[in-house]
């Protein structure tokens, strides 16, 4: 079935804006854009729907998401000054409080906002990234899911990467042609270099994306560049060994020739002279800036990044008041509003009896 879909302005991003423009879907895929008069010319046997006063756009991209963190929201708003603390109070809330199936209706809640926001696509890094693939799927939406790994103590990496390989291959059969399976580093201070390496050379083999968190706070970057600091303190206590790079956590990883390209966010803490080398002579590392002096960026805070026009990705209708109209998917139609009154009303439960404990 065809449908056209028009509004007074149609945004394609890698185009002019197209004023009284319409869009024509033909089934899952977006068939035509243009005037309203050019595409009813051309389409003349097309339903025809009109959001009036509204602008059509390519679907949004958050290059950056936690699906299964989706129930936190508001449980750490405390420690966003602190963020040794928040980490800390993040990572026992998530091993010691979540359970798998708290884990699965978070994804699932994270996945159906996106979608009523009108993100059509997500970077998502996941410690169970299965469960937020599965999330992804049952949605809709498009997106690479990167496993992480966790694991600082050297004498561990060989250990720890073989258990994150097992977790790769599974995430990497259960992919389609809209959700792709990624790694993950988690960060400089939670993966030591040895397992860093493992994983760079698996991703250069076996084709994955990967993604890394990198430059988030002065803590890393005093971590880094001198072997001091909270982060320092507490590898100590626990009697693992760290040799800094006496590098950036960019430039660290810029440095190091076995890596593939990889996406770093947020990368808050990074000199406008580090990201001009980077850009201009590998362009390796790819990076996502969140800083208040800083206007380069692949990707902003919140990650309300616009999407290059696919043909297969979603567009969404913004109207007045910035509400998100519709998403050009039958997917999202026909499942969203039973997995929005599920994913809804279970996670706001884990939201409140988090609260209630803490």
């Amino acid at each position: 079935m065809t449908t056209t879909y028009s509004a007074r302005w149609v945004v394609p991003v890698s185009d002019p804006p197209i004023e009284h423009g319409a869009v024509v879907v033909e089934g899952q895929r977006i068939a035509a854009v243009g005037t309203r008069a050019e595409i009813v010319e051309r389409f003349p046997e097309s339903k025809l729907e009109s959001f009036g006063e509204a602008v059509i756009l390519p679907g949004l991209i958050n290059a950056h998401t936690h699906l299964e963190l989706t129930a936190l929201r508001g449980y750490l708003e405390n420690e966003e000054r602190d963020f040794f603390a928040w980490l800390r109070k993040l990572t026992i809330a998530r091993l010691e409080r979540l359970t798998p199936d708290d884990i699965r209706v978070s994804a699932t809640w994270g996945a159906c906002e996106a979608v009523r926001a009108g993100i059509t696509c997500v970077d998502d890094a996941s410690d169970s990234a299965l469960m937020s693939m599965t999330a992804l799927k049952d949605v809709g939406l498009r997106g690479v899911v990167y496993q992480e790994s966790f694991g600082p103590d050297a004498r561990l990496a060989v250990e720890n990467f073989e258990k994150f390989k097992v977790k790769v291959q599974e995430l990497r059969a259960n992919e389609t042609t809209l959700v792709r399976a990624g790694v993950s580093p988690h960060a400089p201070y939670t993966v030591c270099g040895p397992q860093l390496e493992m994983i760079a050379e698996l991703a250069l083999a076996e084709s994955f994306p990967l993604m890394m968190h990198a430059a988030e706070s002065e803590a890393e970057d005093l971590f880094m560049r001198d072997g001091r600091g909270v982060f320092a303190e507490g590898l100590a206590r626990r009697s693992i060994e760290w040799k800094a790079p006496k590098l950036s956590t960019i430039q660290h990883l810029n440095a190091m020739a076995s890596w593939p390209h990889v996406l770093c966010w947020p990368t808050a803490y990074v000199s406008t002279t580090t990201i001009s080398r980077c850009y201009d002579s590998t362009r390796r590392v790819l990076l996502t800036v969140r800083s208040r002096t800083l206007s380069w960026a692949t990707g902003v805070r919140r990650s309300r990044n616009l999407s290059r026009q696919e043909s297969q990705l979603g567009w969404v209708v913004i109207q007045s008041r910035a509400t998100t109209r519709a998403t050009f998917s039958k997917r999202h139609a026909s499942r969203r509003c039973s997995l929005v009154q599920v994913a809804m009303t279970s996670g706001r439960q884990e939201y409140l009896r988090l609260q209630r404990e803490n």
